[in-house]
């Protein structure tokens, strides 16, 4: 049985995403910020208990009192300042990993509006509107977050991913070459030219 290459992709996608997250908390300035409390310090340092790690993974039905606890947690303190994008963000990723997703992507369009040169908020909204197969959704939130910052690799590879998931090869294809010859030494230049043979291989076998 033949995989379809958007699987290949959408796997491809979630790494490239999860680091893009990740390098761009690093490199931010004291943008946001998480604060230096004991409550933000224990919400930052998630434990990698039972709970924790099969969060992304279970049914709203089998999600544990712990998770209720700490997502009732979070809402008061976003609630005390909605405008407190750490709050903010760390309340939506909650409420997606309770399924709860109408909820989680409120939030993102609110953080979007309120912080729209934030490209950590733009990759990671468009990451969520990706995860709900909400591709349009998905391509506005990574252009602009290539608008405000195109220094970043990772956000042109990630555009060629949503490409492929709307049926539109051809873009893909042409995101992934200016990728390669915009930056030769990015990470993203090995997935994208591996991607890259991928399309052209599927191409060959719908022949």
């Amino acid at each position: 049985m033949k995989v379809k290459p958007v699987y290949i992709y959408v796997g491809l996608f979630f790494i490239a995403l999860v680091s893009i997250i990740i390098f761009s908390y690093s490199t931010t300035s004291n943008e946001n910020e998480m604060p230096k409390d004991k409550f933000h310090e224990n919400v930052a340092n998630m434990p990698n208990d039972e709970i924790h790690r099969g969060m992304g993974s279970m049914g709203s039905s089998d999600l544990k009192p712990e998770y209720f606890k700490t997502l009732d947690s979070l809402k008061i303190l976003y609630n005390k300042n909605p405008k407190d994008s750490s709050a903010a963000l760390m309340l939506a990723r909650y409420q997606i990993a309770g399924h709860k997703n109408a909820e989680a992507l409120a939030i993102y369009d609110k953080l979007a509006k309120d912080y729209p040169q934030s490209v950590k908020v733009l990759q990671e909204a468009a990451y969520m509107y990706f995860q709900t197969e909400q591709y349009d959704k998905a391509e506005n939130y990574i252009k602009l977050a290539i608008k405000v910052d195109p220094k970043f690799a990772s956000s042109y590879f990630n555009l060629g991913i949503i490409y492929v998931s709307k049926g539109d090869s051809l873009k893909a294809k042409q995101t992934w070459e200016k990728l390669i010859a915009d930056f030769p030494n990015a990470p993203e230049v090995k997935i994208a030219k591996t991607a890259l043979e991928e399309l052209k291989n599927s191409k060959k076998g719908e022949k």
